[in-house]
């Protein structure tokens, strides 16, 4: 919900800001200044829709980690790419189901 009005500083994901977008082309969001900021590092997330032809398109998402320093820094580095992977790969296949049962009342 919201996305259809989004704003520069717009909470998106509890955790994260919207920092840059361009309607229906990308949105940037950075981890907010917080507890998980200090736990996880600073990370900035893009999504991309990059379009093929008229009905498909294709969803680019990119991260962009600075880990902590020190020991938690380390073991972020070993952990947090693969629990990324799962959460990633379930938030995409939410969104292509959200797309496709879009497609169904678009004329």
């Amino acid at each position: 919900p919201g996305l259809e009005e989004l704003a520069i500083g717009q909470t998106m994901m509890t955790i994260f800001e919207v920092v840059d977008f361009v309607t229906n082309e990308h949105i940037t969001i950075r981890i907010k200044e917080s507890l998980s900021a200090r736990i996880f590092g600073n990370i900035v997330i893009s999504y991309l829709v990059i379009q093929k032809n008229t009905t498909d398109c294709r969803l680019l998402v990119k991260f962009i980690v600075q880990y902590p320093s020190g020991v938690s820094g380390m073991l972020l580095r070993l952990t947090l790419p693969w629990g990324d992977l799962i959460m990633m790969r379930r938030q995409l296949l939410n969104f292509k189901q959200l797309s496709e049962e879009m497609q169904k009342w678009v004329p």
